[in-house]
């Protein structure tokens, strides 16, 4: 049952991690490329849809022994609370563009801080999930 958690939260979050950087161009800010967002998106998405899969009540229909509404509906949130965080205005003119770059310059580091405490916060989540049951 576990690796069947495992694997559902991972194909939800696979599939809203393409949606996100190939419809949206979701890009983390202070990015260099779509490869280091769509892995930091991917890690965070996943690790959020897992702790909130296992942690809401289960509903709707089972497949294959577990319940996956709660992981789409966490998954479907998570995505669209970062779509309308994260900035995704493009410059105008090439001094908008120097003004949004020197705004991120300090942005990587404190956003990828606050990412990594989210991250092991939601891991140790569905690790207390795990051992109380």
């Amino acid at each position: 049952m576990l690796l069947t958690v495992i694997l559902f939260a991972l194909l939800v979050s696979v599939v809203l991690t393409v949606v996100m950087i190939a419809v949206f161009r979701w890009q983390r800010p202070g990015a260099k490329g779509y490869w280091s967002s769509a892995l930091y998106l991917f890690a965070f998405l996943f690790v959020a849809n897992w702790a909130g899969g296992v942690w809401l009540t289960p509903f709707g229909p089972a497949a294959w022994g577990i319940y996956w509404v709660p992981f789409v509906i966490t998954g479907f949130v998570v995505a669209l609370l970062l779509l309308f965080i994260a900035p995704n205005r493009r410059p105008r003119s090439v001094e908008e563009a120097e003004t949004q770059a020197a705004v991120q310059a300090g942005a990587p580091g404190v956003l990828g801080v606050v990412l990594w405490i989210l991250i092991v916060a939601l891991a140790l989540s569905v690790a207390v999930h795990y051992a109380a049951a």
